[in-house]
């Protein structure tokens, strides 16, 4: 895995430790990873609407190996997220004194 390092402000900062503590994420990083995948999910469901409204409205529409792929793709991780999240486990608590 590789790193990346990003600047935020105050607000935001403090934001990512709020949800660290709640023990909802388990790192900063987790909780970063969290919203890049949320923000993948909403480009596949803005892409897909796309697609179907141009349906509808009778355009013609093609779609290449390359978006079947990205479909599926996005189909199996969701899958996968669906199954981790309903595999009984509770998210972990806050350890005493977090911030």
């Amino acid at each position: 895995m590789s790193t990346l390092n990003i600047s935020l402000p105050a607000d935001l900062r403090a934001l990512v430790e709020e949800q660290v503590a709640s023990g909802r994420y388990s790192t900063h990083s987790d909780y970063v990873r969290n919203l890049i995948r949320e923000d993948q999910d909403r480009i596949a469901r803005d892409r897909l609407e796309a697609m179907l409204l141009a349906r509808l409205n009778g355009e013609g529409i093609e779609v290449d190996d390359a978006d079947w792929e990205r479909i599926r793709r996005d189909f199996l991780r969701r899958v996968k997220a669906d199954s981790k999240s309903h595999n009984g486990r509770r998210p972990r608590k806050p350890s005493k004194g977090a911030k």
